[in-house]
């Protein structure tokens, strides 16, 4: 899930989304709120990136994480976490660790 500035909603979000898959990942752009302390604090796997490298940038983060299987949400809530089914997702929260790093500029 990438964000940017997503305090008033990451939560809801990941809380939606781990009713369905096994590991909800947030990938934080730069954020210079909230976002990844609270997506942490809702359970979420998250990877920052130290500044808004912009949505492609966390789109292939996302990518790079080498699930058999993920579905992008936007944090923000426009394509809403009831869409994914529960065949959608299956990244463990091992792989999602294993994968774990910081983003710099590419």
């Amino acid at each position: 899930m990438p964000a940017y500035n997503e305090e008033r909603s990451i939560t809801e979000m990941i809380l939606g989304c781990q009713k369905y898959v096994d590991c909800v990942v947030v990938v934080d752009d730069g954020s210079s709120d909230a976002t990844a302390d609270l997506a942490a604090s809702a359970g979420a796997h998250v990877i920052r990136h130290e500044w808004n490298a912009g949505y492609g940038a966390a789109l292939r983060t996302c990518i790079e994480m080498g699930a058999d299987r993920m579905e992008i949400i936007d944090s923000e809530g426009s394509r809403m976490h009831h869409w994914i089914k529960s065949s959608g997702l299956r990244l463990s929260p091992q792989s999602a660790q294993s994968s774990q790093r910081t983003h710099r500029d590419e």
